[in-house]
């Protein structure tokens, strides 16, 4: 849509990532005038500088998102009371997801390496496929469809650490600055493979 919009100039973020293979990039990426990036970049980097170089009369401040806890959410205490493993399995796109059998094993080896009870997040339609997830009915507890924005952030910061898909949640559980594992990939390949989260740090 870029190259083809008629603009007098088009710039793309990010050259193609070469760890992955993509269809027709050495064609594609000679008609922009201009990329910005051509080794990974975390993506607030790429705006910023966008932001810097093409719109120096915007000034943008950073956004933040505030929760107040000042009265504890109380309905949430009993999932606090020993170590908590946070994790968002699913996306509501089915070929991003990892494969179930994949989750299984691993939650199998966290409750035989760790004493953690695993709290699962997920929408509402998503309640289901999680619960098949659920292999210990005291230590896995299927929380889809149950919480708001602000009780998730509240687990994620009590959390020992975070697994989940490069989703809005993981974004958040970044922000929260616990330690994470987030399984990207997926798509019409089927691959996926667990990957440090990128950060401004490393």
């Amino acid at each position: 849509i870029a190259i083809h919009c008629g603009a007098k100039k088009r710039i793309a973020l990010n050259s193609h990532d070469s760890r992955y293979f993509k269809l027709g990039s050495r064609y594609i990426e000679p008609k922009y005038d201009e990329i910005l990036f051509s080794s990974y970049e975390y993506v607030e980097k790429k705006y910023d500088t966008l932001l810097k170089k093409y719109f120096p009369l915007f000034q943008s401040t950073q956004s933040s998102l505030y929760f107040d806890y000042f009265n504890d959410i109380k309905s949430l205490s009993d999932y606090v009371d020993s170590e908590i493993i946070t994790c968002q399995p699913y996306s509501l796109s089915s070929n991003r997801n990892w494969q179930k059998e994949k989750y299984i094993e691993l939650f199998e080896y966290l409750l035989k390496t760790s004493d953690c009870s695993i709290l699962l997040f997920g929408e509402s339609c998503q309640r289901n496929d999680l619960q098949k997830l659920v292999v210990d009915k005291k230590r896995i507890i299927n929380l889809a469809g149950k919480l708001s924005l602000k009780e998730v952030n509240y687990l994620l910061l009590k959390s020992k650490f975070y697994i989940g898909i490069d989703s809005a949640i993981s974004h958040f559980a970044e922000k929260c600055d616990i330690k994470r594992i987030i399984i990207v990939g997926g798509g019409s390949f089927g691959i996926n493979h667990p990957q440090s989260a990128f950060t401004n740090n490393n």
